[in-house]
């Protein structure tokens, strides 16, 4: 699906939300619609053409993975612009959904000690349903993490950066480009014969640390990742999207309806728990726990 180019004049810079490896994001004012948005600025210079070259296929591996995933739980892409910043650089813009709370990082950094588990298993939620929709759609994102997920006002959340996104042919799995945050990589990646479920395993990291508001370690020498803290819900679920071995970690689906059913059961049960919404945030959260345990949600999976 095309996306439209916006004019560069129609939206102005306000300030710096976050910076990466392949960009710097704004909050902006599309000033036509009067709305306010969050833009992409990547610079080129032209001087130099392999590093040229390479930031021009990001941003067109970015447009493309939002304009073939678009819809619910993957943030929404308006279009794209560009300006010339001098005769050798190129500014070239993505122009995307504000989410007023930022990332899930952020998010976990400034108001974990607010969050309950039920708003927790909400955003696990959509997570997952933002994975399966990229695998559905036959991408695999590459960089499922934290500082990728964005959260808005109703602490519902989307998968963004869809900047190292790529297709995925089972056939030609062997010659993927070695990318993604090194921390959260899995074992196959240092071998670069990776698949969707490369996915899967920072998901599992991601889970674990919404769970538990703590990141896990990550051992350079080894090339692993250690969990420093265990989450209390969907422990092995969470085990099995990190086993080392990637046709054991469950597809995406079936983690979307794990998560979906506790979560359906849970919103049953509070239904006819008139004292839930009375509850302290410690109650509510032993409360989400037993609920979890009643039922034993996890996954046995082989």
């Amino acid at each position: 699906m095309a996306l439209d180019q916006i004019a560069r004049n129609d939206f102005y810079l306000q300030n710096q939300l976050g910076s990466g490896a392949f960009g710097v994001v704004y909050k902006a004012l599309w000033l036509s619609r009067n709305s306010t948005v969050a833009c992409k600025c990547i610079d080129i210079n032209s001087n130099v053409n392999s590093t040229a070259n390479s930031t021009v296929q990001t941003f067109l591996a970015e447009v493309a993975g939002y304009a073939i995933c678009r819809g619910p739980f993957i943030l929404s892409m308006y279009g794209w612009s560009y300006e010339n910043l001098s005769p050798n650089r190129l500014r070239l813009l993505i122009i995307m959904e504000y989410m007023p709370k930022g990332s899930l990082t952020k998010l976990l950094q400034q108001e974990y000690n607010r969050l309950t588990n039920r708003r927790k298993i909400s955003i696990a939620c959509d997570i997952a349903s933002g994975m399966h929709r990229i695998h559905r759609h036959g991408m695999i994102h590459r960089d499922i993490r934290p500082d990728n997920i964005l959260i808005d006002n109703n602490y519902r959340a989307k998968i963004g950066d869809m900047g190292i996104s790529q297709s995925y042919y089972p056939q030609l799995c062997f010659n993927n480009s070695p990318m993604g945050c090194i921390s959260y990589m899995p074992p196959e990646f240092y071998c670069n014969t990776y698949n969707q479920t490369l996915d899967v395993f920072t998901f599992g990291l991601t889970l674990n640390h919404l769970f538990t508001g703590t990141n896990h370690y990550y051992d350079s020498n080894a090339k692993t990742v250690i969990l420093t803290q265990i989450s209390p819900i969907f422990p092995n679920l969470i085990r099995y999207c990190l086993n080392p071995n990637p046709n054991y970690r469950p597809p995406a689906q079936l983690i979307e309806h794990i998560l979906y059913g506790y979560r359906s059961y849970l919103e049953w049960r509070i239904q006819f728990t008139n004292q839930y919404h009375h509850l302290s945030k410690e109650q509510k959260d032993f409360f989400c726990l037993s609920v979890y345990r009643e039922k034993n949600f996890d996954i046995n999976y082989q």
